[in-house]
């Protein structure tokens, strides 16, 4: 957990540096509930930080929030339980990339799909302008630490390159998604079924690590990311957003 907290403060505070002080307080309560496992004090924790996000940022810029922290804390169980479950002791630095590309793409294209659902393509289009390209950037800028690159890099040229780069494994990982039909919640056995959301999660990253038959990798990705997209609110704060875009 302490691990989880050091990631989500060095998020916060790359991506909301230009925010109010007004922040700091529902931050801290936020990130006191994580660290004490409380369930309900994270819920009411969220809401407040929302709120103030909103106020601060505009509802934008929480969607965009939402989807990074939530993409982070549920990668964060699956990277603690990488070596029981895999046998790679440590976790490698793809391994880790993997994980926490693949979980960002999955909230991603949750957006896309309510999006579309609630404001229809218009609103869709204009969240995935204002978003997808800006949630990348963050969390790349938040993962990668380059104050110690050597002299004459460009830094800036790097994160650009990694992002191009990054926006291409989305948008295919976004029509691989789109044949699924169904979230992945319905019935027994859907965190190995691929036809679903949350079971081609679990199978993309299984794949790509070479892990494709690993069902307790399976299992636990599934289980992560329903747990962590339930508590996101996700839908919930793309449902506001879309009624003040449209």
């Amino acid at each position: 957990m302490n691990e989880q907290i050091k990631g989500f403060e060095e998020a916060y505070e790359k991506a909301l540096a230009d925010f109010q002080k007004a922040l700091r307080k529902p931050w801290e309560a936020f990130k006191k509930a994580l660290a004490n496992r409380d369930t309900n004090a994270i819920d009411q924790a969220w809401k407040a930080l929302q709120k103030a996000l909103a106020s601060e940022a505009g509802d934008i810029e929480a969607l965009k929030f939402t989807i990074i922290t939530w993409s982070l804390l549920a990668a964060q169980p699956i990277n603690d339980a990488w070596a029981s479950l895999t046998g790679e002791d440590p976790m490698s630095v793809k391994s880790n990339s993997i994980v926490r590309s693949e979980v960002l793409w999955f909230f991603l294209h949750m957006m896309d799909r309510y999006a579309f659902s609630i404001g229809g393509p218009e609103v869709r289009a204009t969240l995935q302008d204002a978003i997808v390209e800006n949630a990348i950037q963050d969390v790349l800028i938040a993962s990668f630490d380059t104050s110690h690159a050597k002299k004459g890099f460009d830094t800036k040229e790097w994160l650009s390159r990694m992002a191009t780069s990054a926006l291409e494994e989305f948008n295919e990982a976004g029509l691989d998604y789109s044949s699924c039909k169904t979230l992945g919640v319905e019935g027994k056995g859907d965190f190995a079924r691929e036809g679903t959301i949350l079971g081609k999660l679990a199978a993309r990253i299984n794949h790509l690590v070479g892990q494709g038959y690993n069902i307790q990798l399976r299992l636990l990705i599934w289980a992560t990311a329903v747990e962590s997209l339930s508590k996101s609110r996700l839908k919930e704060q793309v449902e506001k957003t879309c009624n003040i875009l449209r």
